[in-house]
């Protein structure tokens, strides 16, 4: 549709929840697309989510290295917006079939 500035918040919030769950690399492309569709659309963070996001980066940058955190964001940066979502998808369902300790589903 073309619209696509209300998809972004979403994925940096899956990108929060896989770097909390361990998966620092899926959460370095998610945030990837995400700034790439703010930029795109023009549209700011809000405080709460810049916030979220930044704990996100940093989380993700301690487990991968500043390179390897570089090389992913870049990915998702560059990543088609239908590669993105099935990523996200994938993501998602992987994390909902394998829940947290003493989490469940």
């Amino acid at each position: 549709m073309g619209d696509t500035w209300y998809i972004a918040s979403p994925l940096a919030g899956l990108a929060a929840i896989a770097a909390a769950r361990g998966q620092p690399l899926a959460a370095a492309r998610l945030l990837g697309v995400a700034a790439s569709l703010h930029e795109a659309s023009g549209s700011t963070v809000w405080a709460t989510e810049q916030e979220r996001d930044e704990q996100t980066v940093a989380a993700a940058r301690l487990a991968l290295g500043e390179e390897e955190y570089a090389e992913a964001l870049a990915a998702g940066r560059a990543m088609p917006l239908e590669k993105a979502v099935a990523e996200a998808i994938s993501i998602a369902t992987h994390i909902g079939a394998h829940p947290a300790v003493g989490q469940t589903t």
